[in-house]
Order: C-alpha cells, then structure tokens, then sequence
C-alpha cells in the first residue's frame, strides 16, 4: 500500500486502474422490479447518491480498484460499476487527478438504499478486480429523500467497513455541543444542545428510560440501571462516557459494531437521522475499548434520543 507522489505515479498507476469490465451506468434514471423485470421510477421520487474516494496523501503506485453496486431496501439491484469504468465513461484520457478527485451520481429510487463496495489496492500485482455482481465485503444502508442527495465516502482503510457517510460542519457542531455538556452537565451548556422535549434513552437496540428537556442536566437522570450488558456490570451511562472521551470521530447512519455488521437502531428510532461519536480508530487498540453514542434527530433538527453500545468481550 506503498504512495508516492502523483507525478512519479501516473504511468504506472494508470495502466493498472484502466482494467475491468463495464458494471452499468452508474448515472441512469434506475430501474427495479420485485418480480425481476425493470419497471419505471417516478421521476419526482427519485434521489441521488454521490460517492467519492477518501482524499489520500499521494497516491497508491500499484494502483486501486472499487466495485460498488447500489439496491433498494428489499435487495433490487438499482446499479453497479467498477470506477474505473466509471472514470473511463466520463473521459476518453483521464489524468490521475481524475481518479482520485472525481464524484459518482448514482440516481436512486427515494427512500432506504443500500450501497455496498469492495476496495483492492494493489500491493506488486495489479488489484484484483471485485466482483460487482457478487459479494461485496461493505455495506451501507442510507435513506434517500425525494429530490435530494445523500454523500458516501469510500475509504481505503481495507476493511469491512470503507463506506461512510462524511459528516457535515453542523454534525461535528451538534457532537462537540453535546461533549462539552457531558463534562459539565449545566443548565447553560444544555441550552447549547438542541434537546427535544422528551429524550428517550437507550443500550443497543433497547430504549430503558426518558428525561424531560427541564431536568437533561441532571446526570443522575442519564444511568440506566440494569444488571449488564455486553457482559458489562451496569449502571450504564452515554454521559459519563462522552465525559471521559479522547479524540473521537463523528459517523453519520448506519455504521458497522466495530468489527461486526451494523446494529439496527430500536424499532421506533428506524429512519431518523442518526449522528453517531466514536472513539477514533488510532486512539484505541481493539474493539474491547470501542464505544458509541448516538443520537437520533428529529426532522426538526432535536435529538430524541441518546443510545449507547458497547463490544461485546
């Protein structure tokens, strides 16, 4: 996974990322039936998707490849594409900046969506070609508004989980107001955060407990007391945890449960936004230290509600 720098690379990395076969028009108005024949989407309830390659410091000399393919919730395939065909489709001789800089629009039935993606580097031989067809090791489900756009990022980290919603400058805004009232939970810096009325509290998938927007600086009020959990001895509390936090990243839907799959929300919780607080990937040395705390926001941009989970030791 050596890098240099992109002038010395071009020829090299070039020749590599032009292999692969055509995986469709990843810009097509989609099309997708249940019964396995296409049928036509109503324009006006048509959304976007735009994907874009994390921003790396160089490039890779061997060169990359991406498969990626995108489905509704119950598993039609809307579209797949390699990116270099992607980027082979938008220029007959694209420079390297082209690879690296350029943005996919997958158009996409509104509502849930699923994009998944297998990411190879090449590492002496060229990268292997991914299957766009078949499985793909990341996944990322996300819900498309009418009209509207959702951004995923594909990172180069080589896992299972190199699909991501980037976060906004109002989401790292929100996570940063919602830690500096952790560690000093007053009536001042709640007013900093935009509480609903009731914010409803939760481990894993369970909601266990509620506090009034009058009595959110009470800490007392954030520990949910049970027995365990993930094999953990309660009380537990998303506060004290934000408190003690170090760096962090900030994580937008669904995301894996460190190295397992995704975690569903709770069941009433299901299609709200979802801004999630980790601790960074660097800052820890195995899942054992891995948390997150989410919160789920209400079209009217209030978090109602605050979910912890823990790995599972």
């Amino acid at each position: 996974m050596a890098r240099m720098s992109k002038r010395l690379a071009v020829a090299a990395a070039m020749g590599i990322l032009a292999a692969g076969a055509c995986g469709g028009d990843a810009d097509e108005t989609p099309t997708a039936g249940s019964d396995g024949r296409d049928a036509p989407v109503d324009p006006a309830s048509v959304g976007v998707v735009t994907v874009r390659l994390e921003a790396v410091d160089g490039v890779f000399i061997e060169g990359f490849e991406v498969g990626l393919r995108f489905e509704t919730g119950n598993g039609d395939v809307i579209g797949s594409t390699l990116w270099s065909d992607f980027i082979a489709e938008q220029s007959t001789d694209p420079s390297m900046d082209d690879y690296y800089d350029s943005v996919l629009r997958q158009k996409v039935p509104a509502g849930p969506v699923v994009v998944l993606a297998t990411v190879n580097v090449g590492t002496g031989p060229a990268p292997e070609v991914p299957d766009v067809a078949g499985d793909l090791r990341c996944r990322l489900g996300i819900d498309v508004p009418a009209g509207g756009e959702v951004a995923v990022e594909v990172s180069f980290d080589g896992g299972d989980d190199c699909l991501r919603q980037p976060a906004t400058a109002a989401d790292e805004a929100l996570i940063q107001a919602f830690l500096t009232f952790a560690k000093d939970p007053t009536a001042g810096a709640a007013a900093e955060v935009p509480f609903a009325d009731e914010v409803a509290l939760g481990l894993g998938r369970e909601i266990h407990a509620a506090v009034a927007r009058t009595q959110i600086a009470d800490a007392a009020l954030w520990s949910i007391h049970v027995d365990s959990f993930r094999a953990y001895v309660g009380p537990f509390s998303a506060l004290d945890l934000a408190a003690d936090s170090g760096e962090v990243a900030v994580l937008l839907g669904e995301h894996p449960h460190c190295a397992s799959p995704p975690m569903p929300p709770p069941a009433d919780l299901a299609g709200m936004r979802r801004v999630s607080v980790q601790p960074a990937a660097r800052s820890i040395d195995s899942c054992i230290q891995w948390w997150t705390i989410d919160l789920f926001i209400t079209p009217e941009g209030k978090i109602a509600a605050v979910t912890l989970d823990l790995w599972e030791p």
